[in-house]
């Protein structure tokens, strides 16, 4: 045994769907690996040319870049999560898991066999149409073939797997650093290049989330429109202080590669009359790794 052998951190990767990040920590606390590869148009909407492709770019950054160990976490596409929220009666965990299995067969657009689903107990409400306290549950499922795509992308690296997640699991504890109030409610809002999520915690609990679309436009460059943004953004948080309302939104944090126009930030901060800030992560980045917030998925998946 080697009592001077240094610990090799997970390396950390982020499906986007602009780009591959791939990130790992070295010695220091704020000393980090870190590569990107932009994804090439043709593959961004096909899960199996995304995983192909994917497989080589991995390979390609950790040999040019250093990266230590085998041990990944990473980060499913966004494109490829569906998700939902259900109002259920109160029971066991148990029993719980299956019936959120029982009620989504329907709501998902592929078969659940073989899929990863996974749940959120957001909360317990009020249910006033039949005067009852519910569970507002928040389900994330991935496809089994897509899955089986991603890790097979992974394992043909010759990396092994340690844990695949989701963005609304990822980026609160991305944040662990920033010192929140555990009383705040948080909506992180994370633009990426063609979808965005709204997360809303209540301290480090998930209570909320919602994968954005429709504010991007369809003309090819997928622009954000911030008109649309901000109206999804409202109805966000008018849903979550129906549910909760002793305890409403107070804070926004915003994360993902588009936070780089802190002018768009500071609008959406402004109209939405919230205190709020960009995300930035503790790591020592410059030239084209910045800004350091498109990093935050690739960050969190390690430390999870």
């Amino acid at each position: 045994m080697n009592l001077f052998s240094r610990k090799i951190n997970p390396i950390g990767i982020d499906f986007g769907r602009a780009s591959l990040k791939v990130l790992q920590q070295k010695a220091g606390e704020r000393d980090y690996l870190a590569d990107k590869m932009a994804v090439p148009v043709e593959v961004q909407d096909d899960p199996l040319a995304y995983s192909q492709w994917a497989g080589k770019a991995i390979h390609e950054m950790i040999n040019r870049t250093g990266f230590k160990g085998h041990q990944v976490r990473s980060s499913l596409p966004t494109a490829q999560i569906a998700t939902c929220h259900l109002r259920l009666d109160k029971m066991d965990e148990a029993q719980l898991s299956q019936v959120v299995k029982n009620e989504v067969r329907d709501k998902l657009p592929f078969a659940i066999e073989n899929s990863m689903i996974r749940h959120i107990v957001a909360g317990e409400i009020f249910d006033s149409r039949d005067n009852s306290v519910k569970l507002e549950i928040i389900v994330l499922a991935v496809s089994g073939k897509n899955l089986f795509h991603h890790i097979r992308c992974l394992e043909s690296c010759k990396l092994e797997v340690d844990s695949v997640s989701v963005p609304p699991v990822i980026l609160p504890g991305a944040y662990k650093h920033a010192n929140i109030n555990p009383q705040d409610r948080v909506m992180f809002i994370d633009m990426g290049s063609r979808s965005a999520w709204a997360i809303i915690t209540h301290g480090s609990e998930v209570t909320f989330c919602r994968r954005i679309e429709s504010a991007y436009n369809k003309d090819g460059r997928h622009s954000l429109d911030p008109t649309v943004m901000l109206e999804e953004l409202r109805a966000c948080i008018r849903y979550h202080d129906m549910l909760w309302e002793n305890t409403p939104v107070n804070r926004l944090l915003f994360t993902g590669g588009y936070c780089v126009n802190e002018q768009l930030v500071d609008q959406f901060i402004n109209r939405l009359d919230l205190e709020g800030r960009a995300g930035h992560l503790p790591i020592d980045f410059s030239g084209e790794m910045l800004p350091d917030t498109q990093w935050s998925i690739a960050y969190g998946v390690t430390q999870l």
